[in-house]
């Protein structure tokens, strides 16, 4: 059975993919690494979906209210609503209080990735009209989002670190 060659493309997402994730014996450097990478992934969808199902009611809610407003609303509520599991999702990890932080970087270095991406893909002709465009209805959702889980993680690390402190401190 012959084997389908792959393109150089697809041989440099499996360079770039082994070199973060695997050792050179083709194990795991850290299954953390892996987890807060997937957990990233998840987040992306819990984001998207959050957007899509609030939008459409958020637009019709304030649809009397000038279009700024709009915007402001129809970009924070879906990214608020959709940061309380995602980062409620920190108390499940008793020994990894930093998963969820770790996963909210990477979904951070996601984000200025799909920046860069559409930096190269954009038409340079219409270069405005296309980076805008993208601005507008990826752009500044992704952008809200990984900053708010990023903060709000933080914040939930640090009181989870202080309080695991201070029980530490009282047991001595």
């Amino acid at each position: 059975m012959a084997t389908k060659e792959r393109s150089a493309f697809q041989r440099k997402l499996d360079s770039i993919s082994r070199a973060i994730f695997l050792t050179e014996d083709g194990k795991p450097k850290s299954t953390v690494l892996m987890y807060s990478f997937c957990f990233s992934l998840l987040f992306a969808i819990v984001y998207v979906v959050c957007y899509w199902v609030l939008v459409g009611p958020l637009e019709s809610l304030f649809s009397k209210s000038s279009v700024r407003v709009q915007q402001i609303i129809e970009y924070i509520v879906p990214a608020v609503v959709a940061t309380v599991p995602c980062v409620l999702l920190s108390f499940a990890f008793r020994e990894r209080k930093n998963m969820v932080l770790l996963s909210f970087i990477w979904f951070d270095v996601i984000v200025v990735v799909f920046f860069i991406m559409e930096i190269f893909i954009a038409d340079k002709a219409e270069f405005a009209s296309d980076y805008g465009l993208f601005f507008v209805v990826l752009g500044i959702p992704m952008l809200i989002s990984g900053f708010l889980g990023t903060v709000c993680s933080l914040w939930v690390f640090k009181m989870r670190r202080r309080a695991s402190a201070l029980r530490d401190k009282k047991g001595e």
